[in-house]
């Protein structure tokens, strides 16, 4: 128990046995392969040639992410926000929220996941302040260095809080550490069907 919360942690995880990793990894790149092949090879350019005309400035967006074993990489995301706006104009575009509301602004992601830096499904990425951070930060956290972050995860499909309270926090560091104790292909395949019902459905 850590502040009145159970947290849960991992005894021996199969994710992190070498035949699991590389399975994972050979599920990773040619689930991503076929997707570019079938979707992303119209989808992307179409999605770049409309951001620069409905929001207009840098197409993509980055940022620096902690994955395994605390590596530090590069993240890139369609960009969202508008570079400069008048003082109470909204930074999103219309654009930028329909790309948001169907997720496709995380597109640029599974170069990532080619890249290995990321998977298609694991815990949630941390950033640098969350790894330094407030002090409801749980020791936990650390779990999550075990396997590459995902760009959805058991957390994901679960909760819809975006806000950074303690408890929040707490709730889904434990939907990833579940998820660590009970991988499986199949559960990935799961969770990936999940995020796309959620997509279409939320």
């Amino acid at each position: 128990m850590i502040g009145g919360y159970t947290i849960i942690a991992p005894k021996h995880e199969a994710i992190n046995e070498l035949h699991w990793r590389i399975l994972k990894r050979v599920f990773d790149v040619v689930f991503t392969l076929i997707l570019f092949v079938t979707v992303l090879c119209w989808l992307w350019p179409l999605l770049t040639v409309l951001q620069f005309i409905l929001n207009p400035g840098p197409v993509l967006y980055k940022s620096k992410l902690n994955g395994r074993k605390g590596e530090c990489f590069d993240c890139y995301k369609f960009r969202l926000m508008k570079p400069a706006v008048n003082e109470g104009t909204s930074r999103l575009t219309g654009f930028a929220m329909f790309m948001q509301r169907f997720c496709l602004n995380q597109i640029p992601q599974f170069v990532n996941v080619l890249m290995g830096d990321m998977s298609i499904v694991g815990p949630r990425p941390y950033n640098s302040y969350d790894n330094k951070g407030p002090n409801y930060r749980l020791e936990s956290y650390l779990y999550s260095y075990l396997v590459k972050p995902g760009l959805t995860g058991w957390a994901q499909v679960n909760t819809f809080h975006t806000d950074k309270t303690s408890y929040v926090i707490r709730k889904q560091d434990n939907y990833d550490l579940w998820y660590l104790e009970h991988w499986s292909i199949i559960l990935d395949l799961r969770i990936i069907w999940m995020t796309i019902k959620r997509i279409i459905t939320n």
